[in-house]
């Protein structure tokens, strides 16, 4: 059974793809707004490297959502229009913290 570190990981990596598929990046596009290698984010969304919080901050920023949303339980998601934030298509609470937890702020 994995430990709590390596699930952490898979979590956050899972949640980064995921939002990164809904932006509509590429992994290229992505790694160059974040500041970072595109095999490092390679490595991230792999869930094979420890990842700093300034890094992940940076890859969320990118990707348009809080950072938050990166650690949270994933859940089913509907496709997202572009500038729109995806929709659950549970109405499991945890999911619908996702969902808030996830919609970019509003300047």
């Amino acid at each position: 059974m994995p430990g709590a570190a390596q699930q952490a990981r898979r979590r956050v990596a899972q949640n980064l793809r995921e939002a990164r598929q809904r932006a509509a990046l590429t992994q290229e596009e992505a790694a160059e707004r974040a500041g970072c290698s595109v095999q490092q984010l390679r490595r991230v969304e792999r869930a094979l490297t420890n990842v700093s919080i300034d890094l992940l901050s940076r890859l969320a920023t990118a990707c348009r959502v809080d950072l938050a949303a990166l650690f949270v339980p994933a859940g089913p998601w509907k496709r997202a229009r572009p500038g729109r934030p995806a929709q659950s298509i549970a109405a499991e609470p945890e999911v619908a913290y996702r969902e808030r937890a996830a919609r970019p702020k509003r300047p």
